[in-house]
């Protein structure tokens, strides 16, 4: 929705840019504006997670995360020879989501018919969803880490869609003054049954206390 929040103000409306990914956009070009617009719109492809069994987890599923990564602002050049070719890593429980890789931009926007969303089943109402970016510098190479956030999903209210800007973070509880940049999100939790989401809390981990 153009109105919800419209950071439209941040793209150029007449600079020509090449629209990535290719496979998805062959041979397209938009103005940044445009491109901003085709991005707001409805992820095309989504990776449902829910099917997927990962080892021997027979846990209940009460619930499921729509996550969809829609663009970061003021990335760090982390490469002095090349540009940031950025890419998403999502985590939440046991299950992993990785984007497709927007090459060559600081400030990298993932359109409609990319790879950017994904949906993970939820087991416990207390889970945090994780999301990363980093440099990919190709396989086999170590790509370098841009920033990350952490999203408690307790905050979120069930069937509310949450388009968010977060700042990224080195550390989690280390401040670092140099700004590391700004992830754009979009978020959406459903529980099937709230009572059972509720209930999940009483298998919270208790915290221990490390020694020494």
């Amino acid at each position: 929705d153009k109105s919800s929040l419209d950071d439209s103000s941040r793209y150029n409306s007449t600079r020509l840019v090449k629209v990535i990914p290719t496979y998805a956009y062959r041979n397209r070009r938009m103005t940044e504006k445009d491109l901003y617009y085709e991005m707001t719109t409805t992820s095309e492809r989504w990776e449902d997670l829910r099917s997927e069994v990962v080892g021997d987890r027979d846990e209940e599923i009460i619930g499921s995360l729509h996550a969809e990564v829609l663009a970061c602002h003021g990335l760090p050049k982390l490469d002095k020879l090349s540009s940031t070719d950025a890419v998403c890593y999502f985590a939440c429980g046991p299950y992993a989501f990785a984007s497709d890789v927007i090459d060559g931009f600081l400030s990298p926007v993932w359109p409609s018919k990319s790879r950017r969303a994904c949906i993970f089943p939820l087991f416990q109402a207390y889970q945090k969803l994780y999301a990363a970016i980093f440099d990919d510098d190709g396989p086999g190479a170590h790509d370098d880490f841009a920033g990350r956030v952490v999203v408690d999903l307790a905050r979120l209210r069930p069937g509310s869609v949450y388009d968010i800007f977060l700042p990224l973070r080195l550390y989690q509880n280390a401040y670092v003054k140099k700004s590391r940049g700004v992830i754009h999100l979009r978020l959406r939790v459903e529980w099937n049954d709230e009572k059972k989401a509720l209930l999940s809390y009483l298998k919270l981990p208790k915290k221990t206390e490390l020694l020494g």
